[in-house]
């Protein structure tokens, strides 16, 4: 998997998303609008930045970005 389709806005009441050992370079805006997403597994991937939005995924509990390329972390996260 090398990008998550968009139409993954429209779980509303997904609470567990496991994208671990894939080729993401970027996480899409549109995983902001998954209010009650509560666990983001995003390790193993090509990630350089996590974006500032998953900062308003107020349910979310556990977000794991291990074995990345992320150099740090915004203030918000």
């Amino acid at each position: 998997l090398t990008s998550i389709p968009t139409t993954v806005s429209d779980l509303k009441e997904l609470t567990v998303l496991n994208l671990e050992r894939n080729w993401l370079a970027a996480v899409p805006d549109c995983l902001g609008c998954l209010a009650a997403l509560q666990c983001l597994n995003l390790a193993n991937n090509q990630l350089r930045v996590v974006p500032s939005m998953l900062a308003a995924l107020s349910q979310l509990l556990e977000l794991t970005i291990a074995d990345n390329e992320v150099a740090g972390l915004t203030d918000n996260l």
